[in-house]
């Protein structure tokens, strides 16, 4: 099991693991201010998480006489000022965002929420961050549910009327939010639990019964959705095309943060950084655009490096298998934390929401719960706590460890490191002296020495000749500094490896263009979309703007020649 046998706090080693991968991040960024910060939270989240298993869980327990399954009394404290905190929470979100500059995607939660703008005080001092909260109410849903039905038949009624409150108040929160993805990961859990209590819900009606209502509430609900949405939105969803395009810019998110991770593959990019690597090294934008990618998992690695990926998965495997190893002795506030954690995992899966906020530490609680209320039982019944350590936790992150030692071994480890320590130099360098318009990275590769990450990506090169990112990072720098025969002998070593990545055909057609080759350029821009937009940006941000004229005039010219969907025209 992932134990120590000093500190007798479980999932210590790899949370241990996570926060030295943390460190790693801090090590590896070019903005220590900003990542920092971020050390501190995931820190406080750690600290907290030891907190509530030790003092709540296992101290609580030896000051607690009884031996039932009921939590002891710091614990269940605990859990009433958690739900009410995010009942406040929730009161703040609908009350304080403003839903008349930021409408929701459903019309009439709109309407109410402009409503209850109207008649509440607007706290402008306030500064509230939507989906740091939002994320925290996602995880504290489940845990508000659990203790209202709970405390159903418990005399007097007043510790049920209050848990019911709160997590209608909760809810409320959630629906206002109008987060598909957040529905989505709560659906999974309760559709989950409904499979594993069937039989208990067998004896109140038939199975196909019970089918029948699922689906007859969820059309309820999907024709009140499209009928407050109004007609533009069901035309919006029933035409497919924009579904598909959304489903496209999921999958393309997560491909642009795996094109990174290549680059960062053993330290990451930097903790609290990845707007601004993304925009510069992939979406070749300059300024930041995009703050996260659609899965925790990637956004762990890209910020942490291959250790924080490493602990991440480990700390869930190790998470899920104690809760399976002692499931006799899961009470309902485990179960309630259980539920919570899986809602963020399945939320993780397909988004990054805790672990891009201020409310990061909040990632951690679910997981603390579920471990202190075991402790608790398992204390308070005189049972032993420690457990030996599990073949199959240990060989969970040794087999995702051989895993990644493969995709090593295939992308030649030494070229990977030293590609990894040429990005992480590069990066330093031109992100630390980046101010827009004045110093962006194309003017700063241009005046200032690299010759540290250059060498790192030559000795790159010496070792796979092919290499994508040390290809296009050279081939970036000689271009910025109109060495573009040198740059497009880079970039075609680099298409040659790999002809479907955007970010090489965007250079390489940048190269042609630099050097009047206009049909090799035609070739390579058509397969690029958007192709007309980024011609005319790079016209007057790059050229226009370092007195280059001609090709300034030569890209405006060559967009007016690409259509919306890249095709030339002739």
């Amino acid at each position: 099991m992932a134990y120590s046998r000093k500190t007798n706090i479980p999932l210590v080693l790899p949370l241990t693991l996570f926060l030295i991968s943390a460190l790693v991040g801090v090590w590896a960024s070019y903005d220590q201010r900003a990542s920092w910060i971020k050390f501190v939270l995931i820190a406080i989240g750690v600290a907290a998480y030891i907190l509530i298993v030790v003092v709540l869980g296992q101290v609580g327990a030896r000051r607690t006489s009884r031996e039932d399954s009921e939590p002891n009394r710091w614990l269940s404290t605990f859990v009433w000022v958690l739900v009410a905190v995010s009942a406040a929470l929730a009161v703040l979100y609908v009350t304080q965002y403003d839903f008349g500059a930021k409408p929701t995607k459903i019309a009439f939660l709109t309407e109410i929420g402009r409503l209850l703008n109207a008649v509440t005080p607007n706290l402008s001092a306030l500064s509230l961050e939507r989906d740091g909260i939002v994320g925290t109410l996602e995880i504290t849903f489940p845990i508000a549910l659990v203790l209202a039905y709970h405390t159903r038949h418990k005399t007097p009624r007043t510790s049920f009327i209050a848990a019911l409150i709160l997590t209608l108040l909760i809810g409320f929160g959630l629906a206002m939010a109008s987060s598909v993805r957040t529905w989505f990961a709560l659906g999974v859990v309760f559709g989950g639990v409904f499979l594993l209590e069937r039989e208990r819900l067998r004896g109140l009606l038939p199975l196909w019964q019970w089918i029948l209502i699922a689906l007859g509430v969820g059309l309820v609900v999907l024709v009140a959705v499209f009928l407050a949405a109004g007609p533009n939105s069901v035309n919006y969803w029933l035409s497919g095309v924009p579904f598909r395009n959304r489903l496209f810019g999921f999958f393309e998110s997560n491909a642009q943060t795996w094109r990174l991770i290549h680059a960062y593959f053993f330290t990451g990019s930097g903790l609290g950084v990845y707007a601004m690597v993304l925009s510069s090294y992939d979406l070749l934008y300059q300024v930041p655009f995009l703050y996260h990618t659609n899965n925790t998992f990637l956004q762990i690695w890209i910020e942490q490096g291959i250790l924080g990926i490493i602990g991440f998965v480990w700390l869930w495997t190790a998470f899920y298998y104690y809760a399976w190893m002692f499931r006799a002795d899961l009470n309902w506030l485990a179960k309630a934390g259980l539920l919570a954690a899986t809602a963020m995992f399945v939320h993780d899966l397909v988004d990054v929401r805790l672990y891009a906020t201020k409310a990061l530490p909040m990632m951690f609680v679910p997981l603390a719960l579920t471990v202190a209320a075991i402790c608790d039982v398992r204390l308070r019944r005189a049972a032993v706590t420690k457990v030996n350590r599990s073949r199959l936790v240990l060989v969970a992150p040794l087999a995702f460890a051989v895993i990644l030692a493969g995709l090593v071994l295939i992308n030649k480890p030494r070229a990977l490191w030293y590609v990894n320590l040429g990005s992480v130099s590069q990066t330093r360098i031109e992100l630390g002296q980046y101010s827009f318009p004045e110093r962006l990275p194309e003017f700063v590769r241009r005046d200032t020495d690299l010759s540290q990450a250059e060498s790192f990506f030559q000795q790159a090169l010496a070792l796979d000749q092919g290499n994508v990112v040390a290809n296009q990072r050279l081939g970036a720098i000689a271009l910025a500094r109109g060495n573009y025969e040198l740059a497009k002998t880079y970039f075609k070593s680099a298409y040659q490896r790999d002809a479907t990545n955007g970010v090489t055909q965007r250079l390489l057609g940048d190269a042609y263009l630099a050097l009047g080759e206009m049909e090799q350029a035609r070739a390579v821009w058509s397969q690029i979309g958007d192709a007309s937009i980024k011609l005319q940006i790079d016209g007057w941000l790059y050229f226009q703007t370092r007195g280059d004229q001609e090709r300034a005039a030569r890209a405006s010219e060559f967009a007016q020649q690409i259509t919306p969907g890249g095709a030339t025209q002739p």
